[in-house]
């Protein structure tokens, strides 16, 4: 569960990007979330269990990217709390991540 706002365009939905973080500080895409807060002067929140394909009790290091709703790469964000180490066995354990994006 996390939060996350693009001041720029605070009524925009907002792509969260999950990335499993991989050896020679690469990443690999888990999962897109499209979060779309119902409140123009709240930051989004959204809600997701540890992906299954997560859920093998190894250890993992993810990093949770809120994207410009602009497209402005430069303006991607790194939500704070990333990167958060996990390792889940098959339960759906939850990991939390806080943001709001600013503008600029």
């Amino acid at each position: 569960r996390g939060w996350a706002l693009d001041q720029d365009t605070p009524t925009a939905p907002i792509t969260v990007e999950w990335y499993k973080n991989t050896p020679g500080n690469a990443r690999t895409l888990v999962e897109r979330i499209i979060a779309q807060s119902a409140n123009p002067n709240a930051a989004t929140y959204f809600v997701r269990s540890i992906p299954a394909s997560l859920r093998d009790g190894q250890t993992y290091e993810l990093t949770l990217i809120a994207l410009d709703t602009g497209g402005d790469t430069s303006k991607n964000f790194v939500l704070p709390g990333s990167p958060k180490t996990i390792r889940c066995a098959s339960d759906t354990s939850a990991v939390t991540f806080t943001a709001t994006k600013r503008g600029g």
